[in-house]
């Protein structure tokens, strides 16, 4: 975002940014970062859940799990026009 503004862009008019993981950093800036938050510690329980499930059976399933997710919208992203 920095480096953007120091070439003159303007931020979300020229460009949208946005993030990941809704860290603290996010919010600690201006502008604000928009970010898609994620259920950490509920993603790391999870997957330590499946590796043992994956050892006690000896087996190397693909799993493919959807956590539940937010999009944060804060200032460096604006809304469509319509039409």
């Amino acid at each position: 975002v920095k480096g953007l503004l120091q070439h003159g862009l303007r931020i979300p008019q020229d460009l949208s940014v946005v993030g990941f993981d809704d860290v603290e950093y996010a919010v600690m800036g201006h502008p604000r970062l928009t970010t898609v938050r994620q259920p950490c510690y509920e993603l790391g329980w999870t997957s330590m859940q499946k590796l043992k499930e994956c050892i006690d059976k000896n087996s190397n399933d693909n799993v493919h799990i959807i956590m539940p997710h937010k999009l944060k919208l804060r200032e460096t992203t604006d809304r469509v026009a319509n039409g």
